[in-house]
């Protein structure tokens, strides 16, 4: 719905919606991958991060926006001298990146302690509710 699956598509046609069989992801030397709500990151050689999906909390780049359709280089917005990646993880709204000297880094939403507390994020709003309402009824249907 959100191009989370990193194959294309943000909810344009309804084959768009969901991958109904596997595609491959445009990515390769791919070691690690998380799912978040409507995020994705992918972790390629312990070096480089890519995300894909909704951003609307900055779990992408640390700025809020709208559904990123080609892959973010999260590696980008960590700071230069962080040490080769080790583990990532994606929640609801937010991303966690740790890094081989044991240094964790956080973007995203901060709601309930979840991640950074420089990055906070608004409450989903109705117009975010309603699409989450209608893509689960396309699944169940």
């Amino acid at each position: 719905h959100h191009g989370q699956c990193g194959v294309g598509g943000t909810g344009g046609a309804d084959d768009d919606d969901v991958v109904r069989t596997p595609r491959r992801v445009a990515l390769t030397k791919v070691v690690a991958a998380a799912a978040g709500r409507a995020h994705s990151l992918f972790l390629v050689d312990k070096t480089e991060v890519y995300g894909v999906g909704r951003n609307q909390c900055g779990q992408l780049d640390g700025t809020p926006g709208s559904a990123a359709v080609a892959f973010v280089d999260v590696r980008a917005h960590l700071p230069k001298d962080a040490g080769n990646i080790v583990a990532l993880a994606a929640g609801d709204a937010h991303s966690l990146i740790a890094d081989d000297r044991g240094d964790l880094y956080a973007l995203g939403s901060n709601r309930a302690g979840a991640s950074n507390p420089l990055a906070a994020a608004a409450p989903a709003s109705s117009e975010e509710e309603e699409e989450d309402k209608k893509a689960t009824s396309k699944l169940s249907s």
